[in-house]
Parts: C-alpha cells; sequence; structure tokens
C-alpha cells in the first residue's frame, strides 16, 4: 500500500470519529509534508520507526519558514 492510498483509509476513519474539517485537512497537510519529504513513493513497509524519527527531527519538522524553532 502507497502512503496516498493509506491516508485516504486513514482520512475516512478520522471523518467516521466525527473530527473536524479542519483536523482532516490538518492530518492531510501533515502526511503530505511527509511524503514530500521522503522525495519517493515507498511502500509503507519500506518506511520504518527510523525513517519516521528522521522526519520529525529535521529542520522541516523543527524550524519555521523563518528559521525560528516551532
Amino acid at each position: 500500500m502507497r502512503i496516498e492510498q493509506a491516508l485516504d483509509k486513514y482520512v475516512l476513519q478520522v471523518r467516521g470519529n466525527g473530527r473536524s474539517d479542519h483536523t482532516i485537512a490538518q492530518v492531510r497537510r501533515h502526511v503530505r509534508l511527509f511524503e514530500s519529504w521522503l522525495q519517493r513513493d515507498d511502500e509503507l513497509t519500506a518506511i520504518d520507526h527510523e525513517t519516521v524519527a528522521l522526519f520529525l527531527a529535521s529542520e522541516l519538522v523543527t524550524k519555521r519558514a523563518d528559521g525560528r524553532p516551532r
């Protein structure tokens, strides 16, 4: 399964849980940010916890556009 397919399924679940449109938009934004950071379209099985940790520690996540910390 690819990230986009998993995202669609997750959004369906989040919507079913009664989350707001804002929350759903944020979910989509964060997953797409992760996908763009990967710079490839991997199967989800190729993404491990270390990959996610590297993303969460990256400047893309930890810094604002102006360079200040988030």
